[in-house]
């Protein structure tokens, strides 16, 4: 209802993660008004410091994680427009 914040935890670097939060969430509410996509990483190193594998997991969840969770919760945020 008006003025309920509902927190969810999960791994939003993985597409699973992201279907599995969207889920939570539609068992608790079918509607959402408001996405903020608030999770992010860094490697936490000089950028010549940076390897592949350090960039795929600061990718997975800055960029894809954004993106997977977005697509899932369409939906809940068509209905909450």
């Amino acid at each position: 209802g008006p003025g309920t914040c509902v927190a969810l935890s999960e791994d939003l670097s993985t597409e699973a993660g992201c279907v599995n939060l969207a889920k939570m969430f539609r068992a608790k509410e079918d509607r959402l008004h408001v996405l903020v996509n608030n999770s992010g990483t860094s490697w936490g190193a000089p950028l010549e410091k940076h390897s592949e594998k350090g960039w795929d997991k600061v990718y997975a969840l800055n960029v894809k994680g954004i993106f997977f969770l977005t697509r899932e919760l369409l939906p809940a945020l068509d209905a909450g427009s």
